[in-house]
């Protein structure tokens, strides 16, 4: 069977897909991919270059006015639509969303989801798009209001299979008014509906989703963002660590949410002699850099800095010479509480202990592996004593670092979660074919 996976921007971008395409690959599956390019998105084309060595893939560019346009590396062809009134008025609304959230809060934002949607009902009849998936028996949908909207309406058309998957719970990603919160779950309610499967990231949303929606329960699997065991290393043969310990902060973006300004200013009253802090991102939300300047500006360059991101295939060497990593995501947005970051399955790869806000996914797995500790980023007080505790306890620190490779290795492994979860698509397979 053929299976496509349909992603916003790169599928590089997110190995829990690469890692996916594998699993399928290794049990017959063939794996293509479509990597679908908003206008502003392009300059991420190359980053498609790895994944094209290992599947067949294409690049499209598409446009809210509904236009698509196949893409080469690095040259475009022509478009085929003009733009309609209602994408360039959400775009003029998304522009100066500042000024309407004044009055109207996240008018600008529903709004932009409408017309998105009203865009790929029209990206869905496209012919270059259509031809790709001639010979497809399963659309797999890599992220809502994008991915998913697409591999849902073009499996309907084809008469095909719709995976949904879930990486976030996303009704509760930010601190949404009810219409937009209402929106989006029927959205969910529609992909769940249509969908043979929807592997969800993590146990709490799994079982929020089975809340909410109790009717397709039965089709969501848990199937964790882990990573296949890589590590290279020995437990027992790792090196007792020394001062100053080594720290890295890994993030894709760094937005409001994401705690990096809390906890730079609970590091500010750490010694600097314990450890130093790297932090890595791949982009900043505007204002963000400068808060994060301003928070450890007695402290920059002293006891933490910012270091260049480095590609997927790099990520867990560069991650072995240090000690700990942080998660820093605050436990105020209930989206956090259920999230399964990338990061924390190559913290565990890497073998480095786990630092983590009081969220509860991952505080959970850090408890039961004995990983590392759990801060709350509002107790400023309470936190440096109890980081400086465990940073003074190199002990304490190495015996986290083994743990974390011995959990990678025996709890948080991808490739078995991810067999598990083939097992139960050759069955849902079986039975549609069967019925």
């Amino acid at each position: 069977m053929h299976v496509v996976l349909i992603s916003s921007g790169s599928l590089t971008r997110d190995p829990r897909f690469l890692y996916m395409a594998d699993c399928l690959r290794e049990r017959g599956y063939d794996v293509s991919g479509i990597n679908l390019f908003r206008g502003d998105q392009c300059a991420d084309i190359d980053d498609t270059c790895d994944f094209a060595q290992r599947f067949a893939f294409v690049n499209l560019k598409v446009m809210r006015s509904g236009a698509v346009e196949k893409m080469t590396v690095p040259t475009n062809t022509k478009m085929i639509h003009a733009p309609s009134h209602s994408s360039c008025l959400a775009r003029c609304l998304v522009k100066l969303k500042g000024v309407v959230q004044r009055f109207l809060p996240w008018l600008s934002y529903w709004l932009f989801l409408r017309c998105n949607e009203q865009a790929i009902a029209k990206h869905v009849q496209s012919s270059i798009l259509n031809a790709l998936v001639q010979d497809v028996d399963i659309f797999y949908g890599c992220e809502m209001h994008f991915g998913a909207e697409y591999a849902c309406l073009l499996a309907q058309k084809h008469g095909k299979l719709f995976i949904d998957d879930v990486k976030e719970h996303y009704a509760y990603q930010d601190d949404y008014p009810w219409y937009v919160r209402r929106h989006i779950e029927a959205k969910e309610r529609d992909y769940f509906a249509a969908a043979v499967l929807a592997p969800c990231v993590a146990a709490g949303i799994q079982q929020a989703l089975q809340k909410l929606h109790p009717g397709y329960g039965h089709k969501m699997v848990l199937l964790e963002n882990a990573m296949p065991f890589l590590a290279t290393i020995e437990g027992d043969s790792m090196p007792v660590p020394s001062y100053p310990l080594k720290g890295i902060m890994s993030l894709g973006a760094v937005t409001p949410h994401r705690g990096v300004v809390e906890f730079l200013h609970i590091w500010n009253a750490l010694d600097p002699d314990y450890a130093k802090l790297h932090i890595r991102c791949t982009r900043f939300d505007p204002g963000m850099k400068e808060a994060l300047l301003a928070a450890g500006k007695n402290t920059y360059e002293k006891s933490w800095c910012f270091i260049d991101p480095v590609s997927e295939d790099d990520m867990i060497s560069s991650m072995r010479g240090y000690h700990f990593g942080v998660i820093p995501y605050l436990p105020t947005i209930r989206n956090h509480h259920f999230c399964c970051p990338n990061k924390f399955g190559q913290y565990l790869n890497a073998g480095i202990a786990v630092i983590s806000s009081n969220t509860k996914n991952i505080p959970e797995k850090i408890h039961q592996g004995k990983l590392g500790m759990v801060y709350d980023p509002f107790d400023l007080e309470a936190t440096v004593e109890a980081l400086a505790a465990f940073l003074g306890d190199v002990d304490r620190v190495q015996a986290c670092q083994i743990n974390s490779l011995n959990f990678a290795k025996d709890f948080f492994e991808w490739n078995r979660q991810c067999y598990a979860f083939i097992d139960a698509l050759d069955q849902r397979c079986q039975k549609l074919s069967q019925d």
